[in-house]
């Protein structure tokens, strides 16, 4: 956990903008908002169907609503591993999509990749833009701190 809360001390410590082929987003969600359906396998295996809405700005000045649906499957052996698909509306109504991907062996966290699949407006520039995110999750809440490179 030491060296997750080290990489979102990283990203905190810098800026990071588009002009310079680098930005990066922060989202919160809401915990108990995004568990929907849970299957447990006793204590070797949890199962869960999740939907979550959460907020996000990012280092371009914009922010928004972010809703991601899609599943994870939990155990103390094998740590997280995550798939998400989600879409970002804009301030001013602007619509991206993006993956997010995680296996860790942190239950409460970890670093992922997420990719954008599709954009609007600004946001056209980032389809097939990849990037790197560090979550932490707490009992109410999940904060989210993504990174990415833009080569175009």
């Amino acid at each position: 956990m030491k060296v997750l809360i080290f990489f979102i001390m990283i990203f905190s410590f810098n800026s990071f903008s588009i002009q310079n082929n680098e930005f990066s987003v922060d989202i919160t969600f809401l915990s108990d908002a995004g568990n929907v359906d849970i299957m447990n396998f006793g204590d070797k295996l949890t199962y869960r169907n999740t939907k979550a809405v959460g907020s996000w700005k990012d280092s371009m000045g914009d922010y928004g609503i972010i809703k991601c649906l899609g599943n994870y499957v939990s155990s103390n052996e094998i740590g997280t591993n995550l798939s998400l698909y989600c879409q970002g509306n804009s301030k001013d109504e602007e619509i991206f999509w993006l993956t997010m991907k995680r296996n860790s062996k942190d239950l409460d966290g970890g670093i992922g990749k997420s990719e954008y699949i599709y954009g609007e407006g600004k946001f056209k520039k980032l389809i097939g833009t990849k990037c790197i995110y560090a979550v932490e999750i707490s009992k109410e809440f999940a904060i989210l701190k993504q990174k990415c490179n833009v080569n175009k």
